[in-house]
């Protein structure tokens, strides 16, 4: 994967290309991530595990296969929990405390 892959990176902002450093906030998308986000709100746009109906089965279908392939990139059983509902505070919880002796040890050494 390369620049050329992301659409939005070909524009130009003050008469040069494009450089996107915020991917705290927002990750740019690849066009095969932008296509498929169009498929699935184009075709099977559903909640999944909720309902019986065609297009629910279809986005848990879906959702469960993505499940499986990430499983399988990071090498890990099929029952193994591989989400989070809330990754963001899970993440901030778990490195709250390193960052902040971090930071503490070179305030305390800058004073």
């Amino acid at each position: 994967m390369n620049r050329t892959d992301f659409p939005i990176l070909k524009e130009t902002v003050h008469k040069r290309q494009l450089v996107y450093l915020d991917n705290a906030a927002t990750s740019q998308k690849p066009q095969s991530v932008i296509d498929a986000i169009a498929e699935a709100y184009t075709h099977w746009n559903s909640n999944i595990h909720r309902g019986v109906h065609h297009l629910s089965q279809i986005a848990t279908s879906h959702h469960e296969a993505a499940r499986q392939a990430v499983a399988d990139f990071i090498g890990a059983k099929s029952s193994d929990e591989i989400s989070s509902p809330k990754a963001r505070p899970t993440v901030s919880t778990r490195w709250r405390s390193p960052l902040e002796k971090l930071l503490s040890k070179r305030a305390t050494r800058s004073s």
